[in-house]
């Protein structure tokens, strides 16, 4: 359950923890993430060391307060490092912090990393959720996206994940890429569902500034996919998934029922999570902290202050629209009761108008006709009308800012609450008792395809 400002308050309550391991084989076409290709065994090693003193002096601050519910390894490619130093980072999480028995814990792999001796030694460790970094099945596409794979290796890699025990597994793929089509995608996509992962993430490719690809496309090499083709090959997607029983549940996610990556969920819902490594992002008790990203002076730092580039304590502000274009980011969408939970205030009272404009525009849809009664009261708390066959699936389970794969760090506007408690008070404009309490709002297909544009409608 989220109290006010997103915080578990120290309760008790769970929590997750992000590890960033910064290192890959080498760097892909199109990342501008926080990681080095190319280093050696001993610049592991000692990154290992020193993270393994920061996990000490965090616990000190704050295992006492939480009971640790998930772990994401993320990169950089955490595979590409010794199967060893990840069961002994993971040795020095449980020694240091309490461990729910139901722990959901994630690595991210490379399928060019990972053999059967890697893949049975992070089961060992308490690894049980492996998210496979696939992007696409088309040689073309790998090779432009400059991915150290192949299809082959990377069925291979799913076979061998399969036949250690993994009984949880995710493909990241990617669309939109230059040159790829739509029959491409959905080809890929179909591919890797006849394959039956429990979840699949699913990207439109960004083009930063920094990256190969970005430059080959300032210098007209490579065209961008059409803003038209890119909807496309996401609403394709969408059908595909749904059809096969995979089920939406945030704009870029999908999985089979009962398997939403629960750390995600963490981020999208302003639950508490603890960011470890180089340039890893913490919310913990409504405040956001940003890593330093100086791999040297990580490496070399000793004390609780020397791992931090920035503290920000949200304001209410924040926490309300924060709250908000997270909240609608989920195809759950937000209920008044999580809202009132996050913030202390009521959704109808607080964004009434907002509402009402974007339902008129079709970017947004409720389980009851917004206006006047809007809120009155507790009378829908069981009667929402979001049609489920529309993919989408109501998260059950508990929930770094920045995603790529299941979850990036790097950010600061990572981000479930479902159990807020439900209060009675004055609404606005006519809108009755209980604020929009047991009101239930979540995004279009069209709102989706906006959903930049929607969120500034809560900043």
């Amino acid at each position: 359950m989220l109290t006010k400002g997103g915080s578990t308050q120290g309760s008790g309550g769970g929590l997750g923890i992000y590890v960033h391991i910064p290192f890959c084989v080498k760097k892909c076409a199109y990342c501008d993430f926080l990681s080095f290709g190319g280093r050696k065994h001993g610049e592991h090693s000692a990154y290992a060391a020193a993270l393994l003193r920061e996990i000490r002096i965090k616990a000190d601050v704050y295992a006492g307060r939480y009971t640790v519910d998930s772990v994401f390894f993320g990169g950089g490619t955490p595979s590409c490092i010794d199967a060893g130093l990840l069961a002994r980072i993971m040795e020095g999480l449980k020694a240091s912090f309490r461990f729910a028995p139901s722990c959901e814990a994630t690595i991210e792999a490379n399928p060019g990393t990972v053999d059967a001796r890697k893949l049975e030694a992070y089961l060992r460790a308490g690894i049980n959720r492996l998210s496979m970094g696939v992007q696409s099945t088309s040689a073309r596409t790998l090779a432009l996206l400059g991915r150290i794979h192949g299809r082959q290796a990377f069925l291979e890699a799913y076979g061998l994940a399969r036949a250690a025990g993994f009984k949880n597994i995710n493909f990241d793929l990617m669309f939109a890429v230059p040159g790829q089509s739509e029959g491409e995608w959905a080809e890929c996509l179909e591919e890797a569902i006849s394959l039956r992962p429990e979840h699949i993430s699913f990207y439109s490719l960004q083009i930063e500034e920094g990256t190969e690809i970005y430059d080959r496309c300032h210098a007209g090499e490579l065209a961008p996919a059409d803003e038209a083709v890119d909807r496309r090959m996401y609403h394709r997607a969408l059908a595909i998934l749904e059809k096969n029983a995979y089920f939406r549940y945030e704009i870029s996610n999908a999985c089979r029922k009962g398997f939403e990556c629960r750390h995600n969920l963490k981020y999208w819902s302003m639950q508490d999570y603890l960011g470890l490594g180089l340039g890893a992002h913490s919310f913990l008790e409504g405040v956001r902290i940003g890593g330093i990203e100086d791999l040297a002076a990580y490496l070399v730092a000793a004390q609780e202050g020397d791992y931090e580039c920035e503290r920000h304590a949200n304001t209410e502000s924040d926490n309300i629209s924060e709250a908000m274009f997270l909240g609608l980011r989920r195809a759950a969408g937000l209920s008044g009761e999580e809202f009132r939970a996050a913030t202390g205030k009521g959704l109808y009272e607080t964004f009434g108008a907002q509402l009402e404009k974007l339902a008129a525009a079709g970017l947004l849809e409720a389980d009851r006709p917004l206006g006047a009664g809007t809120g009155s009261g507790d009378d829908a708390g069981g009667g929402s009308t979001q049609p489920q066959g529309r993919g989408d699936a109501r998260p059950q389970g508990s929930t770094q800012p920045q995603g790529r794969g299941d979850a990036r760090p790097q950010g600061s506007t990572q981000p479930q609450g479902r159990d807020g408690c439900a209060a009675k008070g004055a609404g606005r404009d006519g809108a009755g008792a209980g604020d929009g309490d047991g009101l239930r709002v979540w995004l279009t297909p069209k709102g989706i395809d906006i959903s930049n544009t929607v969120f500034l409608e809560f900043m």
